[in-house]
């Protein structure tokens, strides 16, 4: 895990950069970190990850809405037993509803693999039920 707060909070804070390199590359050291180890995901938590991740999956930019998916699905793994993405209905009803109205085919291919990691890991029924109900599985 990082050691500095003070370099995690600017990795965080570069989320909302108006560089979208600079937003990308945030996105792929941050969604390392979240595969890495439960440490790490906890950490994260802290500073509300998630809701610094998901008003980029409206962003304008397909890269930034893939970039920011594939960041998530690594939160959604095994590693990670206080998922919030499997605890909040709403977050997952808002991926399901970003799936049905997404035309790039990389956004909705890392959409599928968050779907596909909470189905495996989460073991919550209703996720499946509405994924199966939707026709996305």
């Amino acid at each position: 895990m990082i050691k500095s707060e003070n370099a995690l909070e600017s990795l965080i804070n570069s989320l909302s950069s108006q560089n979208k390199n600079i937003m990308k590359h945030s996105l792929w050291i941050l969604g390392n970190l979240l595969a890495e180890k439960e440490e790490n995901a906890l950490a994260l938590q802290e500073y509300q990850i998630l809701d610094k991740m998901f008003p980029l999956l409206n962003s304008n930019d397909a890269v930034i809405r893939k970039d920011a998916c594939w960041a998530i699905s690594n939160f959604s793994i095994e590693k990670n037993p206080s998922n919030q993405v499997a605890q909040n209905p709403l977050l997952f009803e808002k991926l399901i509803h970003l799936y049905m109205v997404e035309k790039d085919i990389l956004v909705r291919t890392e959409l599928g693999h968050i779907f596909s990691r909470l189905v495996a890991y989460a073991d919550r029924d209703y996720m499946f039920e509405a994924l199966l109900k939707e026709g996305i599985i």
